[in-house]
């Protein structure tokens, strides 16, 4: 419903996928694999919680942690957080994102946005 905000953090999954070409995003565990292997840009965007703490998604590839993202504005609550990259991933690769620290919102208005994009595919 509109205003229904939840704050989370762990293992990102999602509700709603609007586009999932090759079927790679199993919105359920929230882990992306590979469906072929190439270059892959990727993307994620967010909402900070309601608590005035910093945040910090971390970025596994592989089942391991690649690197992570943050916001360390802790004066204010419902910052913008979000991240770009690009990956070398195999066939079967995966890929998540996990809510290490701190929290993130959601609502039917106010949601993240994780986007991947196959760039070039390996000969």
């Amino acid at each position: 419903k509109i205003g229904e905000f939840k704050d989370f953090n762990g293992v990102i999954t999602y509700n709603h996928i609007e586009v999932n070409e090759g079927g790679g995003l199993n919105a359920q565990t929230g882990v992306f694999r590979a469906p072929e292997a190439g270059t892959y840009g990727f993307s994620c965007s967010s909402l900070t919680g309601n608590v005035k703490h910093w945040t910090r998604v971390d970025v596994y590839k592989g089942g391991r942690l690649n690197h992570a993202f943050h916001d360390g504005n802790s004066s204010i609550e419902y910052n913008n957080i979000g991240a770009s990259w690009m990956f070398k991933l195999r066939r079967g690769e995966e890929v998540y994102l996990d809510v290490y620290e701190g929290k993130l919102r959601n609502s039917s208005f106010a949601y993240t946005q994780f986007s991947g994009h196959l760039l070039m595919a390996d000969e």
